[in-house]
């Protein structure tokens, strides 16, 4: 609720650029936290969230890609986010998925490594 009424805010008042950014980082930061603690005893169901999850990528790309002046740090992370799109579409659970693809415990340790890079990209 809180997040809906900020990005409204943000877009009303002709701040939609930052709007963009906070998605980015509030889905990058929800990433990284969801790949911390990886449970072994329930990997399939964790495995669909973090897929079901993975779909906000390209919302993430669109909005940041949006806008042409973004710097040389945003454009850092505009790539790094592409690129664990790409590696995260390059698995064979979700090439050949019929519906959420299943992820594998070597699928999700590969992303926890590729959101650390994010995060720690961003926060230093």
């Amino acid at each position: 609720d809180v997040h809906e009424r900020s990005q409204d805010y943000l877009e009303n008042n002709e701040m939609r650029l930052l709007a963009a950014f906070q998605f980015a980082g509030a889905w990058s930061e929800g990433m990284y936290l969801a790949t911390r603690e990886i449970p072994t005893e329930d990997i399939t169901a964790y495995g669909a969230s973090v897929a079901d999850h993975m779909s906000l990528a390209k919302n993430a790309i669109e909005g940041i890609e949006a806008y042409k002046d973004r710097g040389e740090d945003l454009e850092m992370v505009l790539q790094k986010i592409k690129s664990i799109k790409k590696k995260y579409d390059s698995f064979e659970t979700v090439k050949n998925a019929k519906g959420l693809p299943e992820l594998t415990q070597e699928n999700l340790k590969v992303l926890q490594g590729e959101f650390d890079e994010l995060r720690t990209s961003i926060t230093q």
